[in-house]
């Protein structure tokens, strides 16, 4: 929470917040590629998948990596916003979180997002499995559903400023409606159909995905403005929080559908009506949540408010310093 809110301590210029989270997001997507690819060979190295320290070994190994270019951030970022506001008091914070209906707005958006980011690292598996029988384009069919996230965020900051985030991310759900309902009545069994309307989902996924942290920052001023109250890592919190209810709601949903079509884990083949059923929960569901996620972008309309509502702000510190030195 307090790296994913650090842009916010860095500067009040929204675009250049926007800037900063896009990027965060860029190596985020460039990292979860770069340890999906490499998991397999490390564990391979500390002696293969079945052994369990192999995995507490690899974890190890990333974990100091990680911390490693966390603590660039720690060494090289300064807070250069003038914060005048107190320490921030949880309680207060997520009382003050729920009077914002965009931070609500963004919470949901992050919930779809993560529901669809496990639909492609997950419940992809048992649709190329059992549907298409050919579990080998998973590596295909995950770097076509998450690498584009990492070319966008290479082009999305230059733009940022002449075009609106919620006008790209808007965009970024209309493309996933189109290539999920062309994906609908495209055949099982055309792989090219699967990797490109996979591929223009990923584009749409890699807009919303990555430009959701600076939406949150958003909802900051918007919130100050309307209580009183700035809360920034209680806001940030939305990020998080939408991982754990987007993950929990799919992986729950799911597990109670497979029981439903009678899906059998240790059959070799699985029977035509529980192969219909996962035919048609990987085809619908992503479309069902694409189509919500458009709806929440297109109620978030708070960017064109931000420059009167950061000018009414400052005015009011002004007042508020002018009282005090009276």
């Amino acid at each position: 929470m307090a790296h994913a809110s650090l842009p916010t301590y860095v500067t009040n210029d929204s675009i250049e917040r926007s800037k900063m989270l896009a990027i965060s997001m860029l190596f985020a997507a460039a990292t979860q590629s770069v340890v999906a690819g490499y998991i397999l060979p490390v564990l391979n190295f500390f002696g293969g998948m079945q052994n369990r320290m192999a995995w507490i070994k690899a974890t190890i190994l990333f974990g100091f990596i990680g911390c490693a270019f966390l603590f660039l951030s720690v060494i090289f970022v300064k807070e250069r916003v003038d914060n005048t506001a107190p320490p921030e008091n949880m309680l207060q914070g997520v009382k003050a979180a729920f009077k914002n209906k965009y931070w609500i707005l963004t919470l949901l958006l992050n919930i779809c997002n993560n529901v669809i980011l496990i639909f492609n690292l997950q419940i992809s598996v048992y649709y190329l499995k059992d549907v298409v029988e050919n579990p080998g384009l998973m590596a295909a069919f995950v770097s076509v559903s998450n690498l584009p996230g990492v070319v966008l965020m290479l082009i999305v900051p230059a733009v940022l400023g002449k075009v609106s985030k919620r006008t790209i991310v808007f965009g970024g759900t209309i493309l996933m409606i189109i290539s999920q309902i062309a994906f609908i009545f495209s055949p099982s069994d055309n792989v090219t159909l699967l990797l490109g309307t996979g591929l223009l989902r990923g584009i749409g996924f890699g807009l919303s995905m990555g430009l959701a942290g600076a939406m949150i920052a958003d909802c900051i001023d918007y919130g100050e403005w309307k209580t009183g109250i700035r809360v920034q890592g209680v806001l940030f919190s939305a990020n998080s929080v939408g991982q754990k209810i987007g993950q929990g709601i799919l992986t729950s949903l799911f597990g109670f559908f497979l029981t439903i079509i009678g899906y059998d884990g240790l059959k070799a083949v699985q029977s035509a009506q529980t192969i219909q059923g996962i035919n048609l929960f990987f085809k619908y569901v992503p479309l069902i949540f694409a189509i919500i996620m458009a709806v929440i972008v297109y109620l978030f309309n708070v960017e064109k408010k931000l420059p009167d509502i950061q000018k009414e702000l400052e005015n009011r510190k002004l007042s508020s310093q002018t009282k005090n030195e009276a």
